[in-house]
């Protein structure tokens, strides 16, 4: 049943429209009954009719009135004017507020069933709509998590529009800051020296990534997901830039003592916007699959250098003997696997970590060094102008693009 509610100041008009036709058997019931604009607007908030048939010329508060100010309380309401007033002026008003009929006193039977058979036709489409929104509603919620997932794996391949990206990330309500960054998590298929507990791969990752988000809990703006090669994907802010540069280490250790499972993490410094993410996710994905391809024990011994890089101490002898084997075995596994000697290699790793700080517009070269391992501030520029072509000083002025 729909609800009707009848406004008039004439107790014989609102007497005659009930008893003009069967509303029962129309599927109306009549709810309510007004004699002025206020006691009508009371009412309608109360009873919240379906069909309302209104005066416009009621006291206190007119009909047009009374019409404006319900329609930003009951949007979907439909409105029949009746009115003994067949002015263009009135007509011009109703028209405005988007009123469904506009029928004049008096009333006759044929003409008032014909407009209330196509108010019933219209209320039901607004309830099958109001239904449908609504059943639309519930599946996006229960399924946001799944489509903010796919809208982030489109993200990082390169397949939303450059115009669109911001809007489905509000839309997503994924945060993002001025200095963002990306951590890639790969489970390793072969594990060196650890006792590996059989994980289904669904289960693993997702243990994983909550070990993760935990982790960079105290970065803002942190989005974690999995990608279409089951890899862990971290986006967050990159402040305070020293901390963020050894997450993946973290995670890795994090991740090894409570899962028993050796994974690979590589980080990346993104655009601002993450404008351009799918270059940097595709640099990610090389590294991490170039990484994975090697022997296990090549592999422990990336993850060693990855972990104690800032020692300025850290030599052949100490990783040959934390991983049992021979420093003359250890430098040949190093040039046949990475193609380069070991100091070229930790110098390499060195290097990629000073870049990344220097983001850090407040920090000083001499405190970049020390954070990478270098005692000498001039050693440490050196080998940054050998490589880069340019000092330390230089590239944190924006020398290097």
């Amino acid at each position: 049943m729909f609800k009707v509610l009848i406004a008039d100041d004439e107790p014989k008009i609102r007497k005659g429209i009930k008893g003009i036709l069967d509303w029962q058997q129309l599927g109306f019931e009549i709810v309510a009954e007004a004699e002025d604009g206020e006691v009508a607007l009371e009412l309608a908030c109360e009873k919240l009719p379906d069909l309302l048939l209104v005066d416009i010329c009621m006291p206190f508060l007119n009909g047009l009135e009374f019409i404006a100010r319900l329609q930003t309380m009951l949007k979907d309401a439909v409105i029949i004017i009746i009115s003994g007033h067949d002015e263009f002026e009135y007509a011009q008003t109703a028209l405005k507020l988007k009123v469904f009929d506009y029928i004049l006193k008096p009333v006759e039977k044929e003409v008032l069933l014909k407009s209330i058979l196509q108010a019933k036709e219209h209320m039901i489409e607004i309830k099958s709509k109001n239904i449908q929104d609504e059943f639309i509603a519930k599946q996006l919620k229960k399924n946001s998590h799944y489509l903010k997932d796919m809208f982030l794996q489109e993200l990082i391949c390169g397949k939303v529009k450059a115009q669109d990206i911001n809007e489905r990330l509000n839309y997503f309500q994924i945060e993002r800051t001025a200095n963002m960054g990306m951590i890639i998590i790969k489970p390793l298929e072969k594990n060196y020296g650890i006792i590996e507990t059989e994980w289904d791969n669904d289960l693993l990752t997702y243990a994983i990534a909550n070990i993760a988000q935990e982790a960079m809990g105290a970065f803002k703006a942190v989005t974690c997901f999995k990608d279409l090669k089951n890899q862990v994907i971290l986006l967050s802010d990159t402040h305070p830039i020293g901390r963020w540069t050894e997450m993946g280490s973290w995670i890795e250790r994090c991740v090894e003592d409570y899962l028993k499972r050796e994974i690979i993490t590589e980080a990346i410094l993104l655009n601002e916007e993450l404008k351009g993410i799918e270059t940097s996710y595709q640099t990610l994905c090389s590294i991490v699959a170039e990484k994975n391809q090697k022997t296990p024990i090549v592999i422990t011994i990336q993850k060693y250098i990855d972990k104690h890089y800032a020692n300025p101490e850290l030599s052949l002898t100490e990783i040959a003997d934390h991983i049992g084997i021979s420093q003359t075995y250890l430098t040949r596994l190093l040039k046949q696997e990475l193609g380069l000697p070991f100091i070229d290699y930790l110098t390499q790793v060195r290097l990629k970590k000073a870049v990344m700080l220097m983001q850090d517009p407040n920090i000083k070269v001499y405190e970049v060094a020390e954070k990478v391992g270098y005692s000498s501030q001039h050693y440490f520029s050196n080998v940054f102008k050998k490589t880069f072509n340019m000092s330390p000083l230089e590239y944190k002025k924006g020398g290097m693009k």
